[in-house]
């Protein structure tokens, strides 16, 4: 009787460590088990955390071409461009079948004709020629005033100033500095009456053309002002993810 009380100790004693052992392995793997689930989570946490960089930017519309005009013949609120370059070129290529002419081919005892008296060639100096475009697409700027340039009778002798068009045609070229620096003072006051701010508080950039001395000689005293507005500069933001 006593031997078996003590089997039946010893029996309850390795269920009791078998039970123990289970219940070591189970928190160890629950252990290993939280602690995958909190990597994931820091992973997660810091993908979230990551940013993104949002750039501003701005649609540009293309320019709609209407037509083409002198740089001075330009009128207020028309918009301009550069005009567009041809894109494509045709080319000759000689005939590789065709016999070579012998009437023209050029030998050593002849030599070219020079006629006794040249063509006179005239250049009439013109002003650049721009693309006339819709002022809804991309251009160059915007004219905004015109006015020739001139000498008023009560004005003091050499001081050019804005007068009605055509102008005298027998006023002489001022220097390109007078003429410019004249241009510039006086599209500054144009461009304030028309846009009613200062230039110096807005954000358009203003500019004039203005004839050169050939164009000047052959009679044009126009100035044609105008502006653009820049376009925004690119910002970048940053933000979290959500």
């Amino acid at each position: 009787m006593i031997h078996s009380v003590a089997v039946h100790a010893v029996r309850v004693s390795r269920a009791s460590a078998i039970l123990v052992s289970a219940a070591v392995l189970l928190s160890a793997c629950t252990s290993d088990s939280v602690g995958e689930v909190g990597i994931a989570d820091e992973v997660n946490t810091l993908e979230s955390a990551s940013t993104t960089t949002t750039v501003a930017t701005t649609t540009t519309v293309p320019p709609i071409f209407l037509g083409v005009s002198p740089n001075l013949d330009l009128i207020a609120n028309e918009c301009f461009a550069d005009l567009p370059t041809p894109t494509s070129v045709v080319t000759t290529e000689p005939d590789e079948g065709a016999e070579p002419d012998a009437d023209n081919q050029p030998t050593l005892d002849t030599e070219p004709t020079v006629p006794d008296t040249l063509p006179v060639t005239t250049i009439i100096p013109a002003p650049p020629m721009l693309a006339l475009v819709d002022c809804n697409g991309s251009n160059l700027g915007q004219v905004f005033a015109t006015f020739c340039v001139g000498q008023k009778p009560e004005a003091t002798p050499g001081q050019l100033t804005a007068i009605v068009c055509p102008g005298d045609p027998d006023l002489e070229y001022p220097s390109d500095r007078s003429l410019r620096r004249t241009a510039a003072r006086i599209c500054v006051q144009r461009f304030e009456e028309t846009f009613k701010q200062p230039y110096s508080l807005s954000t358009r950039v203003g500019q004039e053309f203005v004839p050169t001395e050939g164009v000047w000689n052959r009679g044009d005293r126009r100035v044609v002002c105008h502006s653009i507005e820049p376009p925004p500069p690119t910002t970048t933001t940053e933000r979290l993810a959500e």
